[in-house]
């Protein structure tokens, strides 16, 4: 029924899920639920930031794989109607040696499975932006896809992708790794500023 004025709201008077997907017909006149402390349910948002990372990190040479961050997706967070999206924001992202052999690579990581990797470029100065989208394609199957923009105009926007085949019915740890230990001289990278999101 719908919410009257002058009546008491009872549990049938709210929608519990979201149907933007399905005929939201039947929900006509009809409240949305809201959580225990009065927020509106992640079900009924298009987005939901998972991770904000607002805090510089560097490093230069021929450094190992290191984490730049990481956290848990609850089991049976990403579906076949919503995304994982990651964006990278590189103030710097290329070799340290112009030339020479090495670079900086970025790989992102679902579970114990790395999805893919992306290389900087082989010039001595460049920025860099990296968007990273991962989705599920099937049961215990997910499929990843890159874009890498650099600020060097010799490079034209270039596409990566993926796949890994992880338990999503399970937490798994998704995780976003840097690594400079490849070749003579390694690479070079600054980043101040990077976002997870769930789109719904």
């Amino acid at each position: 029924m719908a919410i009257q004025a002058g009546q008491d709201a009872v549990a049938e008077d709210f929608i519990n899920e979201s149907e933007r997907d399905a005929t939201p017909s039947n929900d006509e006149g009809k409240g949305i639920k809201l959580e225990a402390d009065g927020m509106i349910g992640n079900t009924f948002l298009r987005s939901k930031p998972l991770y904000i990372l607002d805090t510089e990190k560097s490093n230069s040479g021929l450094f190992p794989e290191e984490t730049l961050f990481s956290f848990t997706l609850p089991a049976n967070t990403l579906t076949t109607s919503s995304l994982l999206r990651v964006k990278l924001y590189f103030s710097s992202f290329h070799r340290t040696t112009w030339g020479s052999s090495g670079d900086v690579s970025v790989y992102f990581k679902l579970g114990s499975s790395t999805i893919l990797g992306v290389s900087s470029p082989d010039v001595n100065s460049s920025a860099a932006v990296i968007e990273f989208v991962l989705r599920l394609v099937g049961t215990n199957s997910q499929k990843g896809h890159v874009i890498r923009i650099t600020s060097d105009g010799s490079f034209a926007p270039t596409m990566f992708s993926g796949t890994a085949s992880e338990d999503e019915a399970t937490d798994l740890t998704f995780a976003v790794t840097l690594d400079g230990n490849t070749g003579g001289f390694g690479g070079t990278y600054s980043i101040s500023f990077a976002t997870a999101e769930l789109l719904y």
